[in-house]
């Protein structure tokens, strides 16, 4: 600046560039005297203690504002708002061009924004935006000026075609940085606001190039007439450029400084007031354009180029006969009744397209023509299927229809949700934000009245009362797969004592039955010649294994074998021990009934205020629909209690009524909580009922239809509502389609419990587990007949061996053994002379035994050989 600028005696220097730039070449020009111009459009620059050499050639912001007062007041507009980003340059338009003493006697709401960066995430932005934007359609503000920079621009347009604000039915009227926005977005190839109908901007008539030259003209034919007069009169600074910059600080940069020159107002000399007023077009191809429409001359008057009539506030109190409403599948109050009459094809391959040209409308023989988004491109006007809907919602229409002159299209909501607020999105889902949005002019359902839905949209009068029931699965609750309820009946102790009973009593009788065998064969008793009739011996005993069968026949009071005690002192103990398990049995029996008929009469929960919903157990899961007034109720409630249990099973709700049925039927669910009537209605459908609603029903509240927010059709349908109730048609409607099938709430507490095989899981795993030990014994058994048999045939082989060798004795071994043998029994017979007879009848029998032996083992030696 110093080697370049100050040898050559330049005396002015104009600034083309914006940024960063502009400030630091401004700050050293505060300590460099010299003139500097420019159009840079940031409003600190018009600063003139700071940058006191700077020169702004274009006009104030606020002159823009006189522009657009000029046009609210030429389309005779007395309400709008205005939405401006906060801690900008649009700031200063809005509040200094907009103040209250100029607002003709109308009304100016003033919006404020913060930009981006004052935000954490986009996110927070989008929320913010579209609180602004859903506060103005309720207010029914139909003319918004909007003057912000490019990121607002683009997020306040999108939201805004989400909400359906731009529609023909409003007027969007930009500043030059809006337009400079637009410019900008559409140079880089993004998302363009597309569909917005009426959207105007005021631009200044002359370029910067324009402005940059005019001005240099009338600087140098200044300086050159006013030469004399030291006009423009610059002095070098003394010293070096070096001394100059040595000598400049931060502080000195930003401090206020002399003005080198005389007051020089070029922007009056160059700038004019004159203004033009553009209109966006978007051609097919996602182009824009700007359209020039009218003049804004220095006069205040306009000049137009072509008629200049946009069409944005359409006059109040007129309703259309016409209606759009937009309706939710939901069981026997709306559901699919077949397909329309007068299409090519049918089921979901027919659309509004592939309707006969000869029949535009569908008809259908049940209920009424309904159309549903594909999930392909809910936006597109072709992938529109047509089918039949029936139900109470649609014969409520036709009643409401038969009194009043007025047409309708109806479809389905294409998220399927009733309408709350997203928690990412900040904006209304379901029939509420088609409704809110303007996508549709009335939502059709059993759509519960509350406050925060109020607030956004109008509903008629109730068409009927509704609360927040609960529903369990009748006598089922939720169990492990494996139970053992068969043993409640006893306590732990019990069981114990009842398993070592059984032990001893079958050790008891096997000892007493064996040990007393005696006295039974030797005695001469009554007792003992009974036993011997019996043919008791000692083989006969009561074995171990018969002990343990009748034993447990005895508990379970089934005869099994044969091993009914013998003695007497085994048979006192076994009537004795019978009696007891009589006793125990007959308790055991009756116990689990009890518990049984007590698990029936007492379900898993017994209201909203029950413990478990608070604080609940491992298992115990319940939920209810998402995006809906039960939802909604427990999640905004001020009762902590119903706070608490919202965060208990919000990760639980289910996207749609039929996934949380499904879980209550199959234990996943232990409670699903919805509106009290439509429960009920669940309840009548099951044939096997196999649902039953607990507790009584909470949060009363009533039905309506939504309509739009301040609607003309609000009191009109909410009259011919109460004119259908005075008329007991409600009622009949109601009794019509809620039939109840099922029993009644005090059936429900008489009807038997049905046992399954849950029930009694245990039961079955217990006999499983004694067929495995069984096994295991079998094994044992096997195990053990396998040696035992092996060792009978290695005796066998023995015995077979001894028997070959005897056979292979000579004649006189044999009758030398023999001869011994006799010596030796006559030296016996010796000492025993008083049973000489005996004796001899032995040795006869022992001879001919031995005979025969001899004869066998020949035979086998023979058989061997």
């Amino acid at each position: 600046l110093c080697h370049e600028l100050l040898p050559r005696k330049v005396q002015a220097v104009f600034l083309a560039t914006e940024g960063l730039t502009v400030y630091k070449f401004t700050k050293m020009l505060a300590v460099v005297p010299l003139l500097s111009l420019g159009t840079n459009r940031d409003s600190a620059m018009e600063n003139q203690e700071v940058y006191c050499n700077y020169k702004y050639l274009q006009p104030p912001v606020t002159q823009q504002s006189k522009v657009i007062q000029a046009t609210l007041d030429f389309l005779k507009v007395k309400k709008y708002s205005i939405v401006y980003e906060m801690h900008t340059e649009n700031e200063k338009l809005a509040q200094e061009g907009f103040s209250p003493d100029t607002n003709r006697n109308g009304y100016v709401f003033m919006t404020p924004l913060v930009s981006k960066g004052k935000y954490a995430d986009f996110t927070t932005l989008v929320v913010q935006v579209t609180e602004v934007l859903t506060k103005i359609k309720i207010q029914e503000i139909k003319v918004i000026v909007l003057t912000c920079g490019e990121e607002l621009v683009r997020t306040v347009f999108k939201i805004a075609t989400k909400l359906g604000m731009v529609s023909e039915d409003f007027l969007w009227i930009g500043t030059e940085a809006v337009i400079q926005a637009l410019n900008v977005t559409n140079d880089r190839h993004q998302d363009m606001p597309i569909g917005i109908s009426n959207l105007i901007g005021v631009k200044l008539n002359m370029s910067e190039e324009t402005i940059a030259l005019k001005a240099l003209q009338i600087l140098a034919s200044s300086t050159q007439v006013d030469s004399n007069e030291s006009v423009l009169t610059v002095s070098l600074p003394n010293g070096s450029c070096d001394g100059v910059f040595h000598r400049t600080s931060f502080k000195k940069l930003m401090s206020p400084c002399r003005p080198t020159t005389k007051s020089l107002t070029l922007n009056q000399q160059v700038v004019s007031d004159t203004y033009d007023i553009l209109k966006l077009e978007i051609n097919p191809v996602l182009r824009q354009s700007w359209r020039k429409i009218a003049t804004f001359q220095n006069n205040g008057s306009f000049q137009f180029e072509e008629n200049f009539l946009p069409k944005f506030d359409p006059k109040p109190g007129v309703a259309s006969k016409s209606l759009r409403i937009v309706g939710i599948e939901h069981g026997q109050y709306l559901y699919k009744a077949g397909n329309v009459t007068g299409c090519i094809e049918h089921g979901e391959h027919c659309t509004k397209e592939k309707l006969q040209h000869n029949s535009p409308q569908p008809t259908c023989e049940i209920g009424v023509p309904c159309y549903e988004h594909s999930n392909i491109s809910s936006n597109s006007s072709n992938q529109l299927h047509v089918f039949c809907v029936s139900g109470l919602m649609i014969d409520l229409l036709g009643l409401i229809q038969d009194k009043l002159s007025f047409s309708y299209e109806l479809y389905l909501v294409p998220d399927g949700k009733y309408g709350a607020i997203d928690d990412v999105t900040g904006l209304w889902n379901g029939m509420i934000g088609e409704v809110l949005y303007g996508k549709a002019d009335m939502a059709l359902g059993t759509i519960t009245i509350n406050a925060q839905r109020s607030q956004v949209v109008d509903f008629t009068t109730p068409y009927g009362e509704v609360g927040i029931g609960m529903v369990i699965a009748n006598g089922v609750s939720s169990k492990p797969f494996i139970t053992m309820e068969f043993l409640e009946p006893f306590g732990t102790s019990l069981w114990f004592a009842i398993l070592l009973s059984i032990l001893t009593i079958l050790v008891a009788l096997w000892y007493l039955d064996r040990k007393t065998n005696e006295f039974y064969i030797n005695s001469n008793s009554y007792f003992s010649k009974r036993a011997i009739t019996e043919s008791l011996s000692e083989k006969e005993s009561l074995t171990f294994l018969e002990s343990m069968s009748y034993t447990w026949s005895t508990l379970v009071h089934v005869p099994a074998g044969s091993g009914f005690p013998r003695s007497l002192s085994a048979r006192l103990v076994a009537i004795f021990f019978a009696f007891a398990m009589i006793i125990l049995s007959s308790t055991y029996t009756a116990n689990l009934a009890a518990n049984k008929v007590k698990d029936d009469a007492e379900p898993p929960v017994t209201g909203i205020y029950d413990e478990k919903m608070t604080n609940p157990p491992p298992g115990f899961h319940f939920g209810t629909l998402k995006s809906s007034s039960t939802e909604a109720y427990f999640k905004f409630n001020r009762d902590p209690r119903m706070r608490k249990i919202y965060d208990n099973m919000k990760h639980y709700n289910v996207e749609n009524v039929h996934d949380g049925v499904a879980k209550v039927k199959s234990g996943e669910f232990s409670v699903y909580i919805d509106d009290h009537p439509y429960l009920e209605h669940l309840v009548s459908s099951q044939h096997d009922c196999s649902l039953r609603i607990v507790g009584e029903p909470f949060g009363i509240s009533g039905y309506g239809l939504v309509l739009t927010k301040d609607s003309s059709w609000t009191q009109v349908f909410s009259k011919r509502i109460l004119q259908l109730s005075d008329e007991n048609a409600l009622s009949v409607l109601w009794n019509k389609w809620l039939v109840r099938k099922c029993l009644t709430k005090e059936d429900f507490e008489r009807s038997p419990h049905r046992l399954s095989m849950s029930d009694h899981s245990g039961v079955f795993v217990l006999v499983a587990a004694g067929i495995f030990i069984s096994i295991l014994f079998l094994g044992i058994e096997r195990k053990i007949a396998f040696y035992q048999t092996r060792r009978k045939i290695i005796a066998e082989e023995s015995e077979r061996n001894e028997d070959f060798e005897l056979s292979t004795t000579t004649p006189r071994e044999e009758s030398k053994m023999q001869s011994s043998v006799l010596d030796d029994r006559s030296s016996r017979r010796s000492f025993t002379p008083s049973t000489t007879t005996y004796s001899n009848s032995v040795l006869q029998l022992e001879q001919c035994d031995n005979q025969q032996q001899q004869e066998t083992n020949r035979f086998k030696f023979n058989s061997v050989c």
